[in-house]
């Protein structure tokens, strides 16, 4: 939390080297997004013993998480869609990647 969410991602995957973090914008933004959006990818992890990819981009004026994990279950998608939803943003599934898109102030 005093860190921001590349760095609190990048100690998660010295806890869990199955999550593979590829791509982390510097720079901090609403806690409320950091904690939607670890949360994503914490949930992602817990749910699969494979590897988990997770690709943040910051543009125009929206945090977007790409996370390589495969599908999540019903009840796991409703818990990551509530906590997403919470920070004003949205969690989708496409091509085997949870998407999650939430506003914030670049």
């Amino acid at each position: 939390a005093e860190e921001g969410l590349a760095a609190a991602l990048e100690e998660l995957s010295e806890q869990a080297p199955r999550l593979v973090p590829r791509a982390l914008p510097s720079g901090r933004f609403p806690s409320d997004v950091e904690s939607a959006a670890y949360f994503a990818t914490l949930e992602s992890l817990r749910l699969t013993p494979h590897d988990v990819t997770v690709d943040v981009v910051a543009e125009q004026g929206r945090l977007v998480l790409l996370i390589g994990a495969g599908t999540p279950s019903c009840s796991a998608m409703l818990q990551i869609q509530d906590r997403v939803g919470a920070a004003g943003g949205t969690a989708s599934v496409c091509d085997g990647q949870l998407r999650v898109e939430m506003p914030c102030a670049w």
